[in-house]
């Protein structure tokens, strides 16, 4: 993803083996546009070969309410992106906005299509 946009991934997004019962419309930016999250507790989470591969679900948490909202994949094996899940991000009128006003950066402009 290019910095400052994002796309909804129609396709399902999580662990493989749940990929029948993962989650879609997951809304991926690029992972320097995060705010206002802090890595999951759990460290299989994290885990991955240089950094998170994203493969043991959701990774990272909102640092206001603790809640799980978006899995990052940053390894050197993956694309980079960060999959927000969809009851965690609003989007209006192109634009997406986080949930908790104060959790996340707002006003990322989407992209026409999703090009991992």
């Amino acid at each position: 993803m290019r910095p400052g946009t994002f796309a909804v991934d129609p396709e399902p997004f999580g662990p493989s083996d749940i990929r029948a019962a993962a989650t879609r419309g997951t809304i991926i930016v690029n992972p320097s546009d995060i705010r206002g999250v802090e890595p999951h507790a759990d460290y299989v989470r994290r885990s991955g070969c240089c950094r998170p591969a994203g493969t043991h679900g959701p990774n990272l948490v909102c640092t206001f309410c603790g809640l799980e909202v978006a899995t990052e994949q940053t390894d050197c094996w993956t694309v980079p992106a960060v999959h927000f899940e969809p009851g965690s991000v609003v989007v209006r009128g192109g634009r997406a906005v986080s949930a908790s006003p104060d959790s996340g950066r707002t006003g990322l402009r989407r992209q026409r299509r999703f090009d991992p």
